[in-house]
């Protein structure tokens, strides 16, 4: 009852005009949006297409450049001020660079360097690639502090998938060193080994559902020009950790330093900065810290809200729009419909 209270309640705010008065309301709040992927399927091409259109007519596009001036008081933003970001430094944001372009539309991409230096594939997609591939028909996994095994089926797609999420949400909350293991482990455990990782690979004309589809990085090449063409590259870490996992201060400071030399030292600048994961637990003081104390203007979480001119420049609220979210519900988050303050589970 309450689910269809609230459809009827949000049908009564498109059809009032309600959103755009939302909008109106919060024009003095800094929308910062969050994607990660971008299919290449005509279908999705044409609906990206449509949402960047959709915002340029209500928004005002700036730069997390001039995100950072005005938190620092060295600048003012217009009305209704939103930034694009995109997370982790898939391969895919070559479908969407040039619609973002078109419509003229700063974009801000966080980049895990290792990923792109071919060090590893970021973990959660390894966790992904065994597990939906693996010929097991279950994985029985002993995590330390559970008190009993973690049992995984894999008959069938859907409770591979559920396996999948499973295993990545119980991995998230392991020491890290403890999840290096178990990531190091798992193919082993999965009877499968990784493909090798080669930034600017393709799947080699294997069809649709390739293992690697959809994981690879883009290559420091290919940065360089997107770099020349207006699109910005802040810092995910170096090898995509939970920070508030990480012990040590040195394993802290060469997720959160490293990235950034390595991207200064490909594109010239690396300002801003993005947690891996991004939600409270996941963001430790001492990680926010080091970020501020590695010259970082801006950092951002994935803790769902609009920003105000007020707000710490090392803590950002953004707001997840992925295409695979509906239309309505896209645009009601960016108008701040949804902009509760609480985590999204992004990784």
């Amino acid at each position: 009852m309450r689910s269809l209270l609230k459809q009827a309640s949000r049908a009564v705010l498109h059809k009032a005009g309600g959103l755009e008065l939302l909008i109106r309301r919060n024009r003095r709040r800094i929308a910062i949006v969050t994607f990660h992927h971008f299919a290449s399927d005509p279908a999705s091409v044409e609906e990206l297409d449509r949402r960047c259109g959709w915002i340029r007519q209500r928004f005002t596009p700036v730069t997390m450049d001039r995100v950072a001036d005005a938190l620092e008081g060295s600048a003012e933003l217009p009305e209704n001020p939103i930034a694009l970001t995109v997370d982790d430094g898939y391969r895919d944001f070559l479908v969407a660079h040039p619609i973002f372009r078109r419509h003229g539309l700063p974009v801000t991409v966080f980049l895990v360097s290792g990923f792109l230096d071919g060090e590893c594939w970021l973990w959660v997609d390894a966790v992904r690639m065994l597990l939906m591939q693996s010929p097991r028909r279950e994985l029985a996994i002993h995590l330390s502090g559970g008190e009993a095994t973690m049992v995984l089926p894999l008959i069938g797609q859907e409770q591979r998938k559920a396996s999948v999420r499973k295993l990545t949400e119980a991995a998230k909350r392991l020491p890290d060193e403890e999840r290096r293991c178990l990531i190091a482990r798992l193919p082993e455990l999965c009877g499968i080994a990784l493909p090798p990782l080669k930034p600017g690979q393709s799947p080699g004309g294997s069809g649709a559902g390739h293992p690697i589809d959809g994981h690879l990085p883009l290559t420091w090449d290919e940065v360089r020009t997107l770099g020349a063409e207006g699109v910005t590259f802040g810092a995910h870490t170096r090898s995509h950790p939970i920070l508030s996992r990480v012990t040590g201060a040195a394993a802290l400071a060469d997720e959160i330093r490293q990235p950034k030399a390595r991207i200064v030292n490909q594109v010239g600048r690396c300002e801003h900065f993005c947690y891996p994961n991004g939600g409270p637990d996941d963001i430790s003081e001492a990680a926010v810290r080091e970020v501020e104390a590695a010259g970082y203007r801006t950092a951002v979480t994935t803790s769902t809200g609009l920003n105000e001119r007020t707000s710490p420049r090392h803590r950002l609220l953004r707001v997840s729009t992925e295409t695979e979210s509906s239309r309505t519900y896209f645009y009601e988050s960016l108008a701040g419909l949804h902009a509760y303050g609480g985590a999204s589970n992004e990784y």
